[in-house]
């Protein structure tokens, strides 16, 4: 697996720390008659098997919190982590890149 640069938000880093300190990032393929579309998926509990693609997660220490990258996925050049919310910061996301979805 190859080096890919996190950056993350105040508000997420906090959010993750006061979640337990585990991100865990994978990218789900969604395929239909248009083509294919690849988006990345971040939770702050391990998901259900069936959520991704087989595979481990493999840790990274990150500043306050360790980051788990699913092995089987390609991964961008860099990894943005951002809390979301309209009244309260309390999802969080990864983009690809700064993009919503990658690049099949």
């Amino acid at each position: 697996m190859r080096i890919v640069q996190v950056r993350t938000t105040s508000d997420a880093t906090d959010l993750i720390v006061r979640s337990g300190g585990q991100l865990f990032v994978w990218a789900k393929d969604y395929r239909c008659c248009r083509g294919q579309l690849i988006t990345l998926q971040a939770e702050l509990k391990r998901p259900k098997r069936r959520r991704y693609v087989a595979g481990e997660f493999r840790p990274f220490q990150m500043e306050g919190f360790t980051l788990f990258l699913a092995t089987g996925t390609r991964m961008p050049d860099e990894l943005v982590v951002e809390a979301r919310g309209r009244r309260n910061r309390s999802r969080i996301r990864a983009y690809w890149n700064g993009c919503v979805y990658a690049p099949p």
